[in-house]
């Protein structure tokens, strides 16, 4: 048998703007959703019901929106990894400690 080598870049699937496992945080959200109406229906009305179930949607949607939908490639990662930057570190004790512990 002879083995071959991938020429292409492999590209994950796109579905609604989403491109591969982002889909599932959606699903999740929706599912969650679900679950929060049958549960908050027969203590609350309708409208409130709704609206407690629509915040795992809501929050995903908001999630994705700020960091994946029309960013590049890493910018999630590399939008955390400015938040915790040197600079932000610099503060903790504890991080410090680690850090030189590890990095010399």
């Amino acid at each position: 048998m002879r083995k071959t080598k991938s020429v292409g870049k492999i590209k994950r699937g796109e579905a609604f703007g989403l491109e591969g496992d982002l889909f599932l945080l959606v699903l999740g959200a929706l599912v969650l959703s679900i679950v929060l109406v049958i549960i908050c229906l027969p203590h609350l009305s309708v409208l409130p019901a709704l609206c407690v179930a629509g915040t795992p949607l809501f929050g995903v949607g908001l999630f994705l929106s700020l960091f994946y939908i029309g960013k590049p490639p890493g910018y999630f990662w590399d939008k955390m990894m400015s938040y915790m930057s040197d600079n932000q570190l610099k503060k903790s004790k504890h991080v410090r400690k680690i850090k030189d512990k590890f990095l010399g």
